[in-house]
């Protein structure tokens, strides 16, 4: 009986010592989890709440939490975080915004409170009330709202919806507060990437009653474009000598691109904010802006007028493959060009340059349940292009 105590005791010691083996073989091969970082976004909504509740109107409206969340580019993307609001994109970066589907040329843009004019660059676009928000860096915001109704104090024109963007005042930062990000565009059409950085700098007193904000952004990109563009149908019944059961209300091409653009974009902007606030009744406030960005840019083209002139349509003896009303294919019985040219290759280089200064003086009295506001501002917004 004694002996096989003794066995016992030694089998659950040697399969102990075998457990114990087996734990550490396993922690030998444990291997270290990536980080889970969790960002809290309770502060930024209580602020847009806090906004929206004061509003009269129906408005939404993000912080500068928010946008700090997202890597936009400028303020427009910053803004496509509202809901309602969808981007006009221009050679891949959004430039405009949509309203609740209300045309971009018809909402209007307040920076500060003063109105933002529109300046610009790209060859034959007219202008409108909308604005180009890719003047604008995202760093430069501390809250943006969109008013979706009519109010008095607001300018009229604004249809689908009134855009107001408030830069970042001294007194609601920190002391000695120093923001900065570093960032790197890479396109992978042209195969470049460019850099971008933004530094923020915020004081003051102890009292509170008096602060300065600096901030300064620097942005580079390179655009790159290869694509065909259509300039117009015209109906296949145009081609009489045509072959092919296609219908004859079927759209035809009646100018065809084959486009390459290339551009190097380079902003460079700077806010100064000045906040004096003696009492919590009176405030003042000074603000400038200064704004720099090149759109130099190069267009190739080669351009095909199918209906120029009558022998170029004679020429063309048969049209096929039709999809969604649109034919897509046909076939010429001469490869050769008509007296006065169908086709043209162009070539451009344009250096435009726009440039936007303002200069800001707000002062305000609250009293009680009365108040009065005096606004002097100062704005300049200029294209210069295709020298």
């Amino acid at each position: 009986m004694k002996y096989s105590t003794t066995l016992l005791s030694s089998a659950i010691a040697m399969s102990l010592a075998f457990a114990a083996q087996a734990q550490d073989s396993v922690g030998t091969q444990a291997t270290d989890l990536d980080a889970v970082q969790v960002v809290g976004i309770r502060a930024s909504l209580e602020k847009s709440l806090d906004t929206k509740r004061n509003n009269t109107g129906i408005s939404e409206a993000i912080t500068a939490e928010d946008i700090g969340k997202f890597p936009s580019t400028n303020v427009a993307e910053a803004l496509s975080q509202i809901p309602g609001v969808t981007l006009d994109r221009r050679f891949g970066q959004g430039e405009r915004v949509s309203i609740d589907g209300t045309d971009p040329s018809l909402n209007l843009s307040f920076l500060d409170g003063h109105p933002v004019a529109q300046a610009i660059w790209l060859y034959g676009e007219q202008p409108s009330r909308g604005f180009d928000y890719t003047l604008l860096a995202p760093q430069i915001l501390g809250r943006a709202e969109i008013l979706k109704s009519s109010e008095a104090r607001l300018t009229e024109g604004s249809l689908g919806g009134t855009v107001l963007m408030h830069t970042r005042q001294p007194l609601d930062l920190k002391v000695n507060e120093v923001a900065a990000s570093i960032g790197y565009s890479y396109s992978d059409q042209a195969s470049q990437g460019k850099p971008n950085a933004a530094l923020l700098y915020s004081w003051k007193n102890a009292a509170q009653t008096f602060g300065i904000a600096v901030s300064a952004q620097h942005y580079e990109e390179r655009v790159d474009r290869r694509g065909m563009e259509v300039f117009g149908y015209v109906p296949a019944s145009t081609f009489a000598n045509a072959a092919g059961d296609v219908p004859a209300d079927a759209d035809v091409p009646n100018s065809i691109n084959a486009a390459w653009f290339q551009q190097d974009r380079e902003r460079d902007s700077a806010v100064v904010n000045l906040q004096l606030k003696p009492s919590e009744a009176l405030e003042f406030n000074l603000s400038g802006l200064y704004i720099k960005e090149n759109f130099d840019n190069y267009n190739q083209s080669m351009y095909s007028f199918l209906t120029w002139n009558a022998g170029t349509v004679a020429a063309v003896d048969q049209l096929g493959d039709v999809r969604n009303g649109v034919i897509n294919s046909g076939h010429s019985s001469t490869n050769a060009i008509p007296l006065g040219g169908t086709v043209i290759y162009d070539n451009n280089v344009r250096e435009s340059e726009v440039t936007t200064k303002g200069l800001d003086l707000r002062g305000a009295f609250r009293g009680e349940g009365w108040g009065v506001k005096s606004v002097c501002r100062i704005l300049c917004n200029r294209g210069l292009g295709y020298r």
